[in-house]
């Protein structure tokens, strides 16, 4: 009898492990989307049931869904480029009651871009002041013509365009410009930075590096009329033959301004 009672007892505890609070319910029907604090490195799928796909332009968001209903309970392991790992639980529900979840991980965006500085105007800088060598670097570059004439887009009567990208002493520097000729004052999230290939294969899971950068100077809000240079710094890197290197844009609130700039390996 203590015998039967335990492997009942073992019983309701696996299944609670596998359809607690945090287990996380996928369906043939609905896209499972899961948000972590920093871009993806690596995705394990436990299962071939499952589906899988990186957001493009948002490395650290993950859509998900089942390819065919399932009975068991399955996983799913995301690596982020700041070393942190996340295990999930899976279950099929022909009806997830939650198909966004959001990963609150502070400590590994701290630890990633504690060395994130800011100088003049910023979005979201982390308040760490420069020094007056970077600063003057900065102020130096931004007042540098431009040198680059064939990177841009434009759209809803913005331009957006990739003016300089230079290194010096092992930093490398990228200067980005904003011509906002539209009637709208153009608001936008601290921009994100990836290097991927220019052919992406065709499995559902892609990851290249996006790299953080260093510091920044000029980063703000573009009124109806203006025009802004902001300059970002980053530890030298080149994007290999056949990769690019991509500067993505996003309107803050969730507004449809968006943007895409792409510079090729032989732009640096």
């Amino acid at each position: 009898m203590k015998r039967i009672l335990a492997i009942i007892a073992l019983v309701v505890w696996a299944l609670g492990r596998c359809y607690g609070a945090d287990t996380l319910y996928v369906s043939c029907s609905q896209t499972v989307h899961l948000q972590f604090p920093m871009a993806l490195r690596y995705v394990d799928l436990g299962n071939r049931v499952l589906v899988a796909k990186v957001v493009e332009g948002s490395k650290d968001f993950l859509a998900v869904k089942a390819r065919e209903p399932f009975d068991f309970c399955t996983s799913i392991s995301a690596l982020e480029t700041g070393g942190k790992m996340h295990t999930m639980v899976v279950a099929y529900k022909e009806k997830p009651s939650k198909l966004f979840w959001k990963f609150e991980d502070k400590p590994a965006v701290d630890s990633a871009r504690a060395s994130v500085v800011s100088t003049g105007e910023t979005l979201s800088g982390t308040g760490i002041g420069a020094g007056a060598g970077q600063k003057a670097v900065f102020s130096s570059i931004l007042r540098e013509p431009k040198r680059l004439y064939h990177l841009g887009t434009k759209d809803y009567g913005i331009r957006v365009e990739i003016d300089d990208i230079q290194i010096r002493k092992d930093v490398l520097y990228l200067v980005l410009a904003i011509h906002n000729n539209s009637g709208m004052s153009y608001e936008f999230a601290m921009p994100r930075f990836t290097i991927e290939s220019r052919r992406r294969g065709r499995r559902g899971l892609d990851f290249e590096k996006s790299p953080f950068p260093k510091a920044y100077s000029g980063v703000g809000p573009v009124g109806p009329g203006e025009s802004r240079r902001m300059v970002f710094s980053f530890d030298k890197f080149t994007p290999v033959r056949g990769q690019v290197f991509k500067v993505y844009l996003y309107e803050d609130g969730g507004g449809s301004r968006n943007f895409k700039v792409v510079a090729g390996w032989k732009d640096f």
